[in-house]
């Protein structure tokens, strides 16, 4: 309830300060821009807020597009909102003796401003060289163009430069992004090659095994198939000499059949012969030996 009675009264103590479309804040102690109050009152198009304390000024400042002239001078200001640009309707701004240094890239989008003095701050060398001495009209004026020029200029060296640092982390990405595609297919290369070296080998081993079985069975068909010639030769040699024993003894009882019947027929035929050679077998004892057993 007191934050509400304050803001009630402070917000009657700014609109008391109204007169017509401007708003005279100048000399009332400010530290800190009433930026809510301000935006209640939005026909206060011109706000003087000189010979405060003020430090800083809020980015939601930015928001209050509707202002065209705006005296900050005779503060404590080190450096201006970022957004300061977004107050595009802006036609005059005094700046004068605060504690600025530089000015945000941003307000070279303030196309409308006539108007703009810098004096007594701070400036880096560049800066204080474009914007002049501000001592006369013309002077101001053209600081404003030169100043929105040269921060224009700024601005566009800096998205080149951010472009430039965007490429170049796009390219370190992608460049980043190859290498690990490249140590990922390497590393698949490995995989795939240590696979086909164990298929190899293990190829290998299968083939070494069945040579090995096929050699043991190619020397076990051998052994039996010389184990069968064995025994089909011993049992042929068998039968050979059985032959050579059977054809002995036909051939010795054949011959002595042929003795048999040589000696019959020389009895027959020297029993009644008188021939000479008859005579001696006849008067030899196995003679009548014979042929009394025969005749």
């Amino acid at each position: 309830m007191a934050s509400k009675e304050a803001s009630q009264k402070q917000f009657k103590f700014i609109k008391d300060k109204l007169d017509g479309n401007h708003l005279d804040l100048s000399l009332c102690s400010l530290t800190k821009i009433p930026v809510k109050e301000l935006s209640m009152i939005p026909k206060a198009n011109q706000v003087d807020l000189s010979c405060n304390q003020l430090t800083s000024i809020p980015e939601s400042f930015c928001t209050l597009s509707y202002i065209v002239m705006l005296d900050l001078s005779s503060n404590k200001l080190t450096s201006l909102p970022s957004h300061f640009g977004q107050l595009r309707n802006l036609k005059k701004l005094e700046l004068y003796r605060n504690q600025l240094t530089d000015l945000p890239s941003s307000m070279f989008k303030l196309a409308n401003l006539k108007w703009l003095d810098l004096k007594d701050n701070p400036l880096n060398p560049e800066l204080k060289g474009i914007a002049g001495n501000c001592v006369t009209e013309n002077e101001c004026k053209n600081c404003a163009v030169k100043v929105v020029g040269h921060l224009k200029k700024r601005q566009a060296d800096e998205e080149r430069s951010r472009q430039e640092q965007l490429k170049e982390q796009q390219k370190l990405e992608r460049e980043k992004e190859a290498q690990k595609k490249a140590e990922e297919a390497k590393e698949k290369e490995v995989l795939r090659r240590r696979k086909a070296e164990e298929k190899e080998k293990r190829r290998k081993e299968y083939q070494t095994q069945l040579q090995k079985q096929q050699s043991q069975a190619a020397t076990k068909s051998v052994n039996e198939d010389t184990d069968q010639d064995l025994d089909t030769k011993a049992v042929n040699s068998g039968n050979v000499r059985k032959r050579e024993s059977g054809n002995i003894f036909i051939t010795l009882l054949l011959l002595v059949v042929v003795v048999a019947v040589l000696l019959v027929g020389i009895l027959y035929g020297c029993r009644n012969n008188s021939h000479e050679i008859c005579r001696k077998i006849k008067s030899t004892k196995w003679f009548d030996y014979v042929a009394d057993k025969i005749m």
